[in-house]
Parts: C-alpha cells; structure tokens; sequence
C-alpha cells in the first residue's frame, strides 16, 4: 500500500507524482522489500525534483497470512489505526519527506493488524478540508 504527496500545486507537482508512480511500479515489478524500495524512490526525487520540491510517502506491504504490516513513512501524515472498540492511534513515523536532504538507509516498522481493525490513509485535503464558510472541518468534526 501507498500513499502520498507532493509538495506544491498545479501541473508540475502533477508531473513529479506521475513521475514517482512510474518508477514505484517499475521498481514493484523488480520485486524489491519496502526498505530497498523507498531508497530507491529517494535517489529517484533526487535526481527527478527541483531542489524546492519534496514527497511524503507511505509505503507499506501486507502479508495477508499473518496480518504484519511492513513499513517506512517518510515524512507522510501518519496512518490511523482503528480498533473495534473505539481506540485510534497514530502508527509511528520513520524518516524526513523525500528530496529534503540525501537519505540512505530508510528503517522500517511492523505493525500487526488484529483483527477487526481498520488502518486509514489519507493525505492533508482531509485535515485541510473547509466547509462553504471557509471554517476547517477537522476542527468542527
């Protein structure tokens, strides 16, 4: 699973996106662990980005069997765990947004998910959402 955001709006942030989602599936299909992956997507926003531009990005891999979550965040809002009985928590961010400074060794998280709970991703149209008024939502909610 991944989720992410670029810095900036308009078309070229759109640019840089598409070009950080090719080389996502370029690099999927070589078959690389989520550590490997997010480094090489890193030298990849520092080769491809203007220096005023960066990423956040969530990457996780599920292992459907055992319910292990494998994952880096650089620098990306972090995901909400959702228990059945009502608790939410925040999973652990792991390293600074991409294309800030030069990152080499990305360190990955594991998080089981238990059964019954929900891990959501979302990027900041949903902290930054208003309403007609111009009020945030996030706060009103």
């Amino acid at each position: 699973m991944v989720i992410g955001d670029v810095s900036g709006k308009g078309l070229p942030s759109a640019l840089y996106m598409a070009c950080v989602r090719s080389a996502l599936h370029a690099h999927l299909e070589d078959g690389v662990d989520v550590r490997m992956l997010m480094s090489r997507l890193e030298r990849h926003a520092q080769k491809a980005f203007r220096s005023d531009h960066f990423l956040t990005l969530f990457l996780g891999r599920l292992e459907s069997q055992t319910g292990i979550l494998t994952y880096c965040n650089a620098g990306h809002l972090p995901p909400v765990v959702l228990r059945p009985n009502g608790e939410a928590f925040e999973l652990e961010a792991t390293e600074p947004a991409l294309n800030i400074i030069p990152w080499k060794d990305f360190r990955c998280h594991e998080y089981r998910i238990l059964p019954g709970e929900l891990v959501l991703l979302y990027t900041d149209g949903l902290t930054e959402a208003e309403n007609p008024s111009g009020s945030s939502l996030a706060k009103s909610a």
